[in-house]
């Protein structure tokens, strides 16, 4: 099941804030069918829990103990956590995290960690989220119209290529395995040359949206960029075979 995303839009983390975030950790929580094991809370730096609004809303007694490394309870049965970018490797239960401060880096860190439940990002800046907002159909706070999802590939023949790269992609692994990247560069050199465009960032963003590990997507997304630079159209050692796999990109398109 796809994780809850959630923006809380906010000039800084104050108790109103925090109330809200907390409201929607708990909505999270209750939702789900298998419990939520943990809450996450994830900050810049650790001294962002001393020395900013968060910390306020806290309490003193609340982000000191979690500046120590101790866990606080924040409902019935469920604990939470502080992380910050350095000190977070990986999600190993079932957990809600809520993003402090976030910008697109911080998002990146965990949209590819299956045991994340949800998210709820309150944004470092107003237009620090734009990419993970268009990647997601995140739910914004005080929106009486939410976004609707868009689609990032319109072109079918291309989207049909990309469908195709992924099931045979391990989309899970933080570096494409070499024979995975030259797969991709050649969907992409066929594409090239059969004159179809896409933008780098939508493919990104929707590899994102399709399981693909978030660094894996950005490796993706450069060798998009660099093919899609190249001065003179690509040549493929097996014509033939490249004519044939797009045949079968534009028949699935049709479909």
């Amino acid at each position: 099941m796809t994780a809850t995303r959630i923006l809380v839009p906010s000039d800084d983390i104050d108790a109103g804030t925090l109330g809200i975030v907390l409201g929607y950790v708990q909505k999270i929580c209750e939702k789900q069918s298998d419990p939520v094991e943990e809450v996450v809370l994830l900050v810049p730096v650790k001294q962002s829990i001393k020395h900013t609004g968060l910390a306020s809303a806290l309490g003193d007694a609340i982000s000191k103990k979690l500046h120590d490394g101790q866990a606080v309870t924040l409902l019935p049965g469920v604990s939470m956590r502080l992380e910050t970018m350095k000190t977070l490797r990986w999600l190993t239960k079932r957990c809600v995290v809520i993003c402090a401060y976030a910008d697109e880096k911080m998002l990146n860190l965990i949209d590819g960690e299956s045991k994340l439940v949800g998210v709820v990002a309150i944004p470092h800046a107003p237009d620090a989220l734009d990419q993970w907002k268009k990647t997601w159909s995140v739910h914004v706070h005080g929106l009486a119209q939410q976004p609707i999802a868009q689609k990032l590939i319109s072109d079918p023949v291309v989207e049909q290529a990309f469908l195709g790269l992924t099931s045979t992609t391990n989309i899970s692994r933080s570096v494409l395995h070499p024979s995975d990247k030259e797969h991709a560069e050649l969907v992409l050199r066929i594409l090239r040359i059969k004159k179809h465009t896409f933008d780098t960032q939508d493919l990104r963003a929707w590899a994102v949206r399709h399981q693909w590990h978030p660094d894996v997507a950005d490796e993706l997304a450069a060798l998009a960029t660099r093919i899609s630079n190249l001065r003179t159209k690509p040549t493929l050692k097996r014509a033939e075979d490249g004519e044939r796999l797009y045949q079968r990109w534009v028949e699935k398109a049709s479909e």
